[in-house]
């Protein structure tokens, strides 16, 4: 599946879509929208073990909170921002998040990215 294809997938999950609606927007079967969740879950864990490991979070953020830092800010900066590293930390289990699995891809597209 190309990159914009699955760009526009984790744009719509980040903008609180479920699998289901995704799959009927962009005419897929939703299994293959769940591969693509499933496989950056996986990929991204390491990563976010990184980010997180040996940190103490205070605060509790919130999904709004969150999403609006994560929109306002440039990619670079965001995974340096206490309260998107908190709600990472607090949601990095939950695997129905949405917010999280946009989270996963935008760290896992920053990480190529860099390596390119």
């Amino acid at each position: 599946m190309n990159k914009k294809y699955i760009e526009e997938i984790m744009n719509l999950r980040g903008n609180n879509r479920p699998v289901r609606y995704i799959a009927k927007k962009m005419g897929v079967n939703k299994e293959v929208i769940e591969e693509i969740i499933t496989s950056n879950i996986i990929s991204s864990e390491p990563l976010i073990d990184g980010l997180v490991k040996g940190k103490q979070f205070q605060e509790s953020p919130d999904y709004i909170t969150t999403k609006q830092l994560i929109e306002k800010l440039d990619i670079n900066v965001v995974f340096k921002n206490n309260t998107v590293l908190s709600y990472i930390a607090k949601n990095r289990s939950n695997h129905h998040d949405r917010l999280m699995d946009y989270i996963r891809y935008q760290l896992l597209s920053l990480k190529k990215d860099q390596k390119s």
